[in-house]
């Protein structure tokens, strides 16, 4: 039992110093070196500004709303418009034909378009819901 327990200690001190604090150290440097390189804003020096002098405040009177007038005659009923019903729109060949979207992929990372071509796809067959196929 104790060699399974170090050596599991091993392995967690390896993952934590060989690979996680490397890739933090590696992400913390890089985002110095942007923050270095963003373009400063001018330091512009503000005077302070004279508060003018307060006066108080009196809450003026709630004036009363007068009530519409209310028709003589109840006014005659107009027929519903009837709106024909619109031709659906024809779908697109595919979800990447849509407003360029092959282009778009292209400009992707590697990672971005899996997960593109993952949405696009679905899953597996093995791992979808239902029966198995016949």
């Amino acid at each position: 039992m104790p060699d399974n327990l170090a050596e599991g200690l091993f392995a967690l001190l390896f993952l934590l110093f060989g690979i996680v604090l490397p890739l933090v150290l590696r992400a913390r440097g890089a985002a110095q070196r942007a923050r270095q390189l963003m373009p400063r804003p001018p330091q512009v020096r503000q005077e302070p500004e004279e508060e003018p002098a307060r006066k108080p405040v009196i809450p003026a009177a709630a004036a009363p709303i007068p009530a519409p007038p209310r028709p003589a005659v109840a006014p005659p009923r107009e027929a519903p418009l009837v709106v024909p019903p619109r031709a659906p729109a024809p779908a697109p060949r595919s979800p990447l034909a849509a407003l360029g979207g092959l282009q778009r992929l292209r400009q992707l990372t590697p990672w971005q378009q899996a997960v593109v071509w993952a949405e696009i796809l679905g899953p597996p067959r093995g791992l979808q819901e239902g029966p198995p196929p016949a």
